[in-house]
């Protein structure tokens, strides 16, 4: 800013010699807190940011080269360092560079403050609690690499927050409660891969891979819409699926349940075409509906099972009237 202002005062005195010399430094004086008000105007707020120098626990000061990031400060991962959360901390952002590791231990909880940023590009390892957002934040965040949820881990997304996984691979072998939105985004190969629980109260999208072996449940707690949406590929493989009232599943591309999964539909589960397989020995029980552009079928061992007062769009192969007590081996149409 100097030199700027020293180019432009020795330019007027060249080509517009003063005729007031006294009233110079107050006019160059006018023109600098000009000039800085203008600067100050125009430069964004900047999130405070500290930075990791070591490895070692998030509440170590050394870790951060003498002070913790605070309770509104962004946390920066460098690479090739391991930060480890062991306690309860205050609220704080997180971004883990590549080559860098965030690991969150059975006694540690993290929650991202409102405003704050949480992003993966390194790893990120769950055995503790993770929280993003706040009920009123309307925050992104984003991960595009590693990021695991172990079984003694949970991972809580709150209204309004959005968690997008993009390019990579995010797997829950804990539990994942999702009151807000939960993308598995079409960017690359990204998969979201469940072995523990997933409880989607908000909206669940899937435009890529998904595979369950463990549970999903859509609509359990009355907070928002409970929708679940699948572009492209779903597969349960032996795990359950349970959809509440007033809750929606769409499928299109490839739905298949196989291995003995289990599917419980008492909201409206819709298909906008694609592939809807029911196999080896698994089940789909309709309490509700079931409509759509697109039909199910049940073979190799596979059964889909109707309910009294449940609606049903074409379903071929083993479909069986729970009502009337029938079993119709060719399907329903």
């Amino acid at each position: 800013m100097s030199q700027i202002a020293t180019r432009r005062r020795s330019g007027e005195e060249a080509v517009h010699p003063n005729p007031h010399p006294a009233r110079l430094p107050m006019l160059n004086h006018r023109f600098n807190c000009v000039f800085i008000s203008l600067l100050i105007v125009a430069m964004p707020t900047l999130a405070h940011a500290a930075a990791s120098v070591q490895s070692g626990d998030w509440a170590d000061p050394a870790t951060w080269g003498g002070a913790v990031p605070g309770s509104t400060e962004d946390a920066v991962i460098r690479a090739g360092h391991t930060v480890s959360v062991t306690t309860s901390l205050p609220r704080a952002g997180a971004q883990v560079n590549a080559g860098a590791t965030l690991v969150i231990a059975e006694t540690g909880r993290l929650e991202i403050c409102v405003g704050c940023i949480f992003s993966n590009s390194g790893t990120v390892e769950v055995g503790g609690e993770l929280v993003l957002g706040g009920d009123s934040s309307s925050a992104t965040y984003k991960n595009w690499a590693p990021f695991t949820i172990h079984p003694s881990g949970s991972l809580l997304i709150t209204r309004n927050a959005t968690l997008e996984n993009a390019l990579s691979t995010l797997t829950n072998d804990g539990h994942i409660t999702n009151n807000g939105y939960l993308k598995n985004v079409l960017n690359g190969s990204s998969t979201l891969i469940n072995h523990g629980t997933i409880d989607n109260n908000g909206i669940l999208l899937n435009d890529v891979e998904m595979t369950n072996t463990g549970t999903i449940t859509v609509g359990l707690l009355d907070i928002d819409l409970g929708l679940f949406s699948s572009s492209y590929h779903f597969v349960s493989d032996g795990g359950t699926v349970t959809t509440y009232p007033g809750s929606i599943w769409t499928s299109q591309e490839v739905f298949r349940l196989t291995n003995g999964a289990v599917f419980h539909n008492h909201g409206s589960f819709r298909t906008t075409g694609g592939i809807h397989h029911i196999e080896s020995n698994s089940s789909f029980h309709n309490y509700s509906q079931v409509a759509g552009a697109s039909s199910l079928t049940a073979f190799d061992g596979g059964r889909f099972y109707a309910y009294c007062g449940a609606t049903q769009n074409t379903v071929f192969g083993a479909f069986v009237d729970v009502c009337a007590d029938t079993l119709f081996a060719n399907g329903f149409e």
